[in-house]
């Protein structure tokens, strides 16, 4: 059992959904980061959010953006818990759903699709594949990407890579740099737009990344 894990039955569901709000403002101001997502997710879209843990991120985007609801999948049998029931009908949750099960379930499809701090989880060995998955999906919807993740080599990033690797118990964290992103977008997505959104200078070293089809 992780330290995170151990934390989490000590303290109980909602002292530690206090506990964690305050950690997790260490790596990243989420007000900053839901402001600068709200200003490019299009109109009136559904998201799915791939990999959305506990949704603490929703509690932030959701009151900026009335007009968009979010479909949440992540490998995990537990997700959402830290969504406020105030968005509770515009979220729907599927548990235990990778991309693959969530296209075969037929749901509405995504205008927007946000991946937030997930690919540095992913082994590096499992991206290309899981990129693939995601090009797939936006082909068929012709969604928008937005891809949130952690600039290595500040202060910051280090400490995230530890919390990870220690406390959370993930011993094949590794962060990715937007250089790197960019060459495994390109590499896969030969088809794409790549921008680069305003976070990095506002949150550092957070960078958030758009990517649509031409």
């Amino acid at each position: 059992m992780s330290i995170g894990s151990a934390t989490r039955r000590i303290l109980g569901k909602k002292l530690f959904s206090k506990v964690g709000r305050g950690y997790r403002s260490i790596f990243i101001d989420l007000n900053k980061t839901a402001i600068c997502m709200s200003e490019i997710i299009p109109r009136n879209a559904h998201i799915l959010d791939i990999g959305g843990g506990d949704g603490e991120p929703l509690n932030y985007l959701l009151p900026l953006r009335r007009d968009i609801s979010v479909t949440m999948i992540d490998l995990k049998s537990a997700i959402g818990n830290a969504v406020s029931t105030d968005y509770k009908d515009r979220l729907v949750l599927l548990p235990n759903t990778d991309i693959n099960q969530f296209r075969l379930l037929n749901h509405r499809p995504p205008s927007c699709i946000i991946v937030s701090d997930v690919i540095h989880h992913i082994p590096k060995e499992g991206r290309k594949k899981f990129f693939q998955d995601i090009h797939e999906l936006m082909a068929i919807s012709k969604a928008r990407l937005l891809i949130k993740e952690i600039e290595p080599g500040y202060f910051i990033s280090r400490l995230s890579y530890l919390s990870d690797r220690f406390i959370s118990g993930d011993k094949k964290v590794s962060l990715i740099s937007r250089k790197e992103l960019h060459q495994t977008i390109d590499m896969i997505f030969s088809d794409n737009i790549i921008n680069e959104a305003g976070l990095f200078a506002d949150n550092k070293p957070n960078y958030l990344l758009t990517v649509e089809l031409k």
